[in-house]
């Protein structure tokens, strides 16, 4: 085993890494991006969102810097919640970014559904639609012409 781990330390440091950058992004495709208090990822995805709008001149080397910045910020967030959960303020590292968000749509507006207007308003029942009453109306004008 001390040949093996001699021999391949490099390698095992390297997937190590690896294993560790792929659980980080797992991480933050699993969470919430889009919160109305703007807790967790939230302010790192609206800031990412802010300086590709504001980029004048975007290139590759622009998207890289600012997706770079952008996973910083998500490490940040990541490393408050382990030292919130070390002073014993919160319940489990993690519940800083993994929680169930809260939108700016009241639930009202949820359950409201369609409007009882609709069907009439797009003529969806079994009235006649405008343009056959178009066409009733020339085929009328046009008998009383002859």
């Amino acid at each position: 085993m001390g040949k093996f781990m001699r021999d391949f330390w490099f390698e095992l440091l390297l997937g190590l890494i690896v294993v560790l950058f792929l659980l980080f992004s797992v991480v933050i495709a699993v969470s919430v991006h889009d919160d109305a208090e703007g807790r967790g990822f939230t302010k790192c995805t609206s800031k990412m969102v802010m300086d590709i709008q504001a980029a004048d001149d975007f290139s590759l080397m622009r998207a890289i810097g600012l997706v770079g910045s952008g996973y910083l910020c998500y490490f940040s967030v990541i490393g408050e919640g382990a030292k919130l959960f070390i002073e014993h303020k919160q319940s489990t590292p993690w519940a800083n970014y993994l929680f169930k968000p809260e939108t700016n749509v009241s639930p009202d507006d949820e359950n409201e559904g369609f409007s009882e207007d609709l069907p009439n308003a797009n003529l969806l029942d079994d009235e006649e639609s405008g343009s056959e009453k178009l066409w009733d109306t020339l085929q009328k004008e046009n008998a009383d012409e002859k």
